[in-house]
């Protein structure tokens, strides 16, 4: 997903909770290598505390370190939210509007 939204953002932040990627090798080195003078910045071990906003949207992102505790802002204009391949979505099914496994959104969600 992110290697997507680099194409298509000005700017991608990865947060991830651990020191290295467990995904696929090529995948990761892809990724990785949008870093070096690229679009990209990964935030090792860190995991997303909050996601900020007003009545406009999302205005950033308090990201927590997992080693001390210590969060910090990051102003974003959107969040994405992905964590493995398949959408871990199934309590929400028959109670919110679906489409794939994937939660429906719409302006102002």
């Amino acid at each position: 997903e992110a290697l997507y939204l680099s194409n298509i953002a000005s700017h991608v932040t990865v947060v991830h909770r651990r020191d290295r990627f467990r995904a696929e090798k090529i995948m990761s080195n892809r990724l990785e290598a949008k870093t070096q003078g690229g679009n990209v910045s990964i935030l090792w071990n860190s995991t997303l505390d909050e996601v900020l906003g007003d009545d406009h949207g999302v205005t950033g992102i308090r990201v927590k370190d997992v080693t001390n505790q210590a969060t910090r802002d990051i102003a974003v204009h959107g969040t994405f939210i992905a964590i493995g391949h398949q959408p871990n979505t199934q309590i929400f099914a028959g109670q919110l509007a679906m489409d794939g496994g994937y939660i429906k959104i719409g302006q102002g969600s």
